[in-house]
């Protein structure tokens, strides 16, 4: 019989899962991303994942979210060395920055399409009507 997880391992794996995520985000895409790969890169078994997250898009959802903090924290902190007034062009500064930093991310979730699935596949409300102008 299989050993339950502590607190502390159920934490762990989450952190390895989510980083697991994101790198196999940036590399291959979710949607070319198997729960096997990320399994496999956390060092615990199919069946174990499943005690973690119902999907690898939840696991994907909620690594991104993370990830999105750390971005927000980043910029604060870029921002908050900023002396002087904050003019346009040293705000697109701190923006290029920040992009050209984590291009892969930005890659994988705008450019390839990921983050229309991923809003998909987590039963985000998406408007579907026409704009009209």
């Amino acid at each position: 019989m299989a050993k339950a997880f502590g607190d502390g391992e159920k934490a762990l794996i989450k952190e390895y899962l989510k980083k697991a995520a994101i790198e196999c985000m940036q590399k291959y895409g979710i949607r070319k991303t198997s729960v096997d790969e990320l399994t496999r890169l956390s060092g615990i078994s199919k069946g174990a994942f499943y005690l973690f997250y119902e999907s690898k898009e939840q696991l994907f959802f909620e690594a991104i979210m993370e990830y999105h903090e750390k971005l927000h924290t980043g910029i604060n902190n870029m921002l908050s060395g900023v002396k002087g007034y904050l003019t346009p062009d040293r705000l697109t500064l701190v923006i290029f920055r920040i992009i050209k930093e984590n291009q892969p991310f930005w890659t994988s979730l705008l450019i390839n399409g990921d983050i229309e699935y991923l809003m998909l596949c987590v039963n985000f409300p998406i408007n579907r009507q026409k704009s009209t102008f």
